[in-house]
């Protein structure tokens, strides 16, 4: 609505740093249509602050023209630059406190919000028909505008009034039987009065009646949403008519003076409180109904009649019956990630007793309310506990013998082998018939085509779709790549405000070069001396931890405390080949690379926004329920004996306590400790707890184990000095890490650790060394020279190309460097 990405591209733009945001707005329906492949009207609707509400009467209009059998309306609403606040200050048009008071007093302005919202919208009788699930029922939509008052900003009460009766008669409702409204309710001191006069008078007209009416506003909660505002109000609507329970709206408890509540039909809704079903004369229940405004600056008004939908009582379900449960994703951490969902999902539902889905309707929704995607889980349940357990191990790491797994490709003459050819279908019937859904897993897991409508045919009963968790997508940042000025170039015009979020790039220190914006890359010098390398020594050679990685990585972002690093992956060691050398972090978008002194990647991963923290750890609980193990001293021994020898600054555990499935650890502090970003000698000291729970695990003498991924790391507060390791053990060679401070409270968690055996030393015989020698005679010179080098610009390969000025080299391993 403000053109927030335009203008930022604007400013970094005139700061040198180029960028180009075109501000179509267009792009956002179309973008959504081409995505889905939707052939009907793909329209963006601007309206200021109406918009999204404008955009659900179109829809249905829409739908009732025949244009589409349904439809998707809302909005969305962000704020990424200043100018915006700089433009509602000068006009005075933004609360004084911060604090929306919809129809309370001291309301002085309104408070902007962010966020994005939508509604599928479908005739009920279609709804119905196709067995999906009914939220609620919109009755009626009206829009119009107020034309011309006393100010461009200032609403008309009598356009108001028209627009509510036109919506209550196109409902065909009485305005008595509106249970709540949920009003545009900014919080404005000449707003909010003109509304409810709108209101009180068009209810008028039907009743004289008070106080029976809640009303309220979600703009009090999250803020006005701007463009979302609308959809965010009839979400509102929608969430209290579906669980009968009436919201508050905050900062009213002294109501606006000028507004006379003892004489209106309004009560403004303070607390939250059922939401009886009204019944008629018979006794019979009567949907509870609800309205909904959204009012646009500059005059373009909305409002919206919606009921809850009374389904008919279900017939009587017999006794539930195994069923196939398919789910899908991109890749393997999704599919974890999509089956822990679900498993909590299916498990809150199992223990709601009759109130509980069933078993088919579950099984259905996934087979045909989900697109199957590459990686595939599929098994047979025998309800939906059963089914809660199996997903959710699945999602801790732990296989099942009955869970079949595959990844299918694109392979299309695979898909129908079985299902396309002469008697493919009698075979899939035959095996529907027997009830065989354990091959018909298998070979879904496998790319063959399943025709899953079929198998609803064969089988009696009615299905439904049913809510379920839907896909968990990556949470990736997507943002411009905004930065210091470039140099030379103009510096900018001194202001009242900087560009919000702009990521800083990380700032000179001793030893460490921060690299041109444009390359965004950090650099480290490493020296053999520092306490990480000198006391981590493996094969003779110091080599980085993997928590020394992920310590670069907060040394290049400046700190990381309250974010979160993702699809973590060790790819090789990095070590030292002398004294010291210079290793880099290397940062696109999202995504990082820890990179040795030859430019290689030795670890990866991206960054993004930290999970909400677990509960304190009970440690005297556990300490009580785990058994004692071995001290500090005797416990380094252990690890020294399987081969992997620490030095003093990683030496913090004092003591661990042992049980089949965890561990806890007691983290100690070692003299003259430096701070780090991420302290990686803590961070280490809190995974070796991990070998406590794997010598219950493996036999003696086995090959040592090594972290080389994790799902995600955490950074929840500043890493402690002293505290706790939890270790869980959730899967083969896969764990859960917490490290706590000394009360239990978590700083850093470690999900879905994974270890895999450490590789046999190579016996080195013969080691390549380069000896510079003169040549004998001079060479001719060379039209054109073909280094063969990995990198072109290090070592022998830089020298070569030094001593070639002016040729033309082709370099295998990168790009040709002219």
């Amino acid at each position: 609505m403000w053109d927030d990405y335009a203008v930022l591209a604007a400013t970094e733009s005139a700061r040198g740093n180029h960028q180009v945001v075109l501000a179509n707005r267009a792009s956002i329906a179309n973008q959504v249509s081409y995505f889905g492949d939707f052939r009907g009207p793909s329209v963006v609707v601007d309206t200021a602050c109406s918009a999204s509400l404008v955009a659900v009467h179109q829809a249905c209009e829409s739908i009732r023209r025949g244009e589409c059998s349904y439809a998707l309306a809302g909005g969305v609403n962000v704020s990424v630059h200043p100018d915006k606040y700089v433009h509602l200050s000068h006009r005075t048009m933004l609360s004084t406190d911060g604090r929306c008071r919809a129809f309370g007093a001291g309301g002085t302005g309104y408070v902007p919000g962010e966020g994005v919202g939508a509604v599928l919208l479908k005739r009920l009788s279609d709804a119905v028909r196709d067995g999906d699930t009914v939220h609620a029922v919109i009755r009626g939509t009206a829009v119009n505008h107020g034309g011309r008052t006393s100010g461009f900003t200032v609403p008309n009460p009598q356009a108001q009034q028209a627009l509510i009766e036109q919506a209550l008669a196109a409902a065909g409702v009485d305005a008595r039987t509106i249970g709540c409204v949920e009003a545009h309710g900014t919080g404005t001191a000449l707003g909010d009065p003109i509304e409810h006069t709108a209101l009180a008078q068009a209810f008028a007209r039907d009743t004289g009646d008070t106080g029976f009416c809640a009303l309220g506003s979600v703009k009090s909660a999250i803020g006005h949403l701007e463009g979302a505002a609308g959809i965010a109000g009839l979400t509102k609507a929608v969430l209290q008519l579906r669980n009968g329970t009436l919201l508050p709206t905050l900062h009213a408890e002294e109501t606006n003076p000028v507004i006379d509540f003892t004489r209106s039909p309004f009560t403004v809704q303070r607390e939250t409180r059922p939401w009886p079903r009204p019944h008629d004369a018979d006794g019979r229940p009567l949907p509870r109904r609800a309205a909904v405004s959204s009012f646009g600056a500059g005059g373009t008004n909305a409002h919206v009649v919606v009921e809850e939908y009374l389904a008919p009582e279900p017939a009587g379900a017999g006794p539930e019956a195994p069923g196939p449960i398919v789910l899908s994703a991109r890749d393997e951490n999704r599919l974890r990630a999509y089956a822990a969902e679900m498993g909590r999902a299916l498990g809150a539902a199992a223990r709601t007793g009759p109130a509980a889905p069933r078993l088919a309707d579950v099984s259905h929704t996934l087979r045909t309310g989900r697109e199957p995607l590459a990686e595939r889980l599929a098994f047979v349940a025998t309800d939906l506990a059963d089914a809660a357990a199996a997903l959710t191990a699945f999602g801790r790491g732990e296989d099942d013998q009955r869970l079949h797994r595959g990844r299918v490709e694109q392979h299309p003459a695979l898909a129908g082998l079985l299902t396309e050819a002469a008697g493919g279908g009698d075979f899939l019937a035959a095996q529907i018939s027997a009830g065989g859904d354990d091959l018909l897993a298998r070979m879904w897991v496998s790319g063959v085509t399943v025709d899953w409508d079929l198998v609803d045919r064969m089988r009696p009963g009615t299905l439904r779709r049913i809510p379920l968790p839907t896909y968990p997508f990556e949470r990736v940042r997507h943002w411009l790549d905004t930065g210091p000025a470039a140099a030379g170039a103009p510096a900018p015009r001194p202001g009242p405000a900087t560009p919000l979020r702009v990521r800083v790039p990380a700032q000179r220190v001793p030893e460490r070069a921060a690299a041109p914006a444009a390359s965004r890359e950090w650099r480290r010098r490493l020296a053999a001396d520092e306490p990480v390398l000198r006391d981590h020594v493996v094969g003779g050679r110091p080599i980085l931890p993997g928590t020394g990685h992920l310590d670069l990585v907060a040394e290049a972002h400046g700190a990381l405390t309250g974010r979160a690093l993702t699809d973590v992956r060790w790819v090789a060691p990095l070590a030292l080949s002398g004294s010291g050398d210079d290793v880099s972090v290397a940062l696109d978008g999202d995504g990082y690379e820890v990179r040795g002194p030859d430019g290689t990647a030795r670890s990866r991963g991206r960054v993004g926004d930290a999970q909400d923290a677990p509960a304190a750890l009970d440690v005297a609980e556990l300490r009580a329920r785990l058994d004692a193990g071995p001290d500090g001293d005797a416990f380094y021994r252990l690890l020294t004996d399987q081969g992997l020898p620490y030095g003093p600054f990683f030496r913090r555990v004092r003591e661990v306590w042992t049980g089949d499935e965890e561990v806890l650890g007691r983290i100690g502090a070692v003299d003259g400790d430096a701070d780090h970003a991420l302290h990686p000698g803590v961070l280490d000291a809190a995974l070796h707890t991990v070998a406590a729970l794997m010598a219950r695990h493996r036999p003696e003498g086995s090959t040592p184990m090594l972290p080389f991924a994790a799902d995600r790391v955490d950074v929840l507060g500043q890493v402690p000095v002293t505290g706790w390791s939890y270790v869980r053990r959730t899967g083969t060679d896969r764990y859960d890490v917490l490290l706590c401070d000394d009360a239990g409270a978590a700083r850093v968690r470690f999900t879905g650790l994974t270890y895999r055996r450490a590789k046999d030393p190579a016996v080195v015989v013969h080691r390549p060394v380069w000896t510079a020698r003169p040549a004998g005679e001079p060479a001719g010179p060379a039209r054109t020279v073909l280094l063969v080098a990995e990198r072109p610009d290090t070592g022998l390969a830089a020298d070569l190309t030094a001593a070639h000025p002016g040729r033309t080299y082709g370099c295998c391993g990168s790009a040709p460097t002219a």
